[in-house]
């Protein structure tokens, strides 16, 4: 995995933007076996290194990811889960012409007012008031990765509830400008948060705008599901981005 500027000479690059409640480590059981790939995993505003960065609107999160974009050698491949998916989508649709291909994983449609809701570790005394809700709504009754755990414990509260309402604002893919480049569009089988017919939406929504659009679903995981399932999502990634 390529952190830094030292770009391997012609290879692809890909910029991974994680989920809510992780941080550019997430990526990390992706990078075993690779071919030699420009791989960047920014921290977006509230997590990881950014963590005392606060979104105060969605366009934050997709200035970040600009802003990691921006020095990347092409082809450029954007992957994003969930919160990242979201600012995938909209960081390709203003410059779509830089890139090769984007992949969605487990993203919501759009942003939604239920969002706001889930903004309540302050209101509920700190981190330990939403854990659980939120290890339900990503594994289900599934074991939970030490590591979820662990980052999800890291985030403080205010950083918590900034981001789930700058999530809210997320337009969403219906209105998002197109074509997109091609695009592959992942669910999994027991996704209880995003679950498969969002991501036929979001296919939907996307063919809608002239975009080429794979949809696939993997069976055995929940919201997290490149956490339970790596090799999967992995196999299915490369073969999209197809030069590598």
């Amino acid at each position: 995995m390529t952190g830094s500027h030292d770009w391997a000479d012609g290879a692809s690059s890909l910029l991974a933007l994680h989920p809510l409640g992780h941080s550019g480590a997430f990526f990390g059981q992706l990078d075993a076996d690779w071919p030699a790939v420009n791989m960047v995993c920014p921290d977006l505003p509230g997590h990881g290194t950014r963590a005392a960065v606060l979104p105060k609107t969605f366009r934050d999160f997709v200035d970040v990811a600009a802003d990691a974009m921006a020095a990347l050698p092409t082809p450029i491949h954007v992957l994003g889960h969930s919160l990242g998916g979201a600012v995938a989508g909209e960081l390709v649709a203003t410059a779509p012409d830089r890139i090769a291909t984007l992949t969605l994983v487990a993203t919501p449609l759009r942003g939604m007012p239920v969002f706001h809701d889930r903004a309540c570790a302050c209101a509920k005394g700190g981190m330990d008031g939403v854990t659980e809700d939120t290890l339900a709504r990503w594994f289900g009754h599934a074991p939970r990765p030490q590591a979820a755990m662990e980052a999800l414990s890291a985030m403080s509260p205010g950083a918590f509830d900034a981001v789930w309402h700058a999530f809210a604002g997320f337009r969403g893919f219906e209105a998002l400008p197109g074509p997109l480049p091609p695009t592959l569009v992942i669910g999994f089988t027991d996704d209880i948060s995003t679950p498969p017919h969002v991501q036929d939406d979001i296919a939907d929504a996307l063919r809608a705008t002239g975009t080429a659009v794979r949809r696939v679903d993997v069976a055995g995981a929940g919201h997290m599901g490149m956490m339970q399932q790596p090799d999967a999502v992995l196999r299915l990634l490369t073969d999209h981005m197809g030069t590598i």
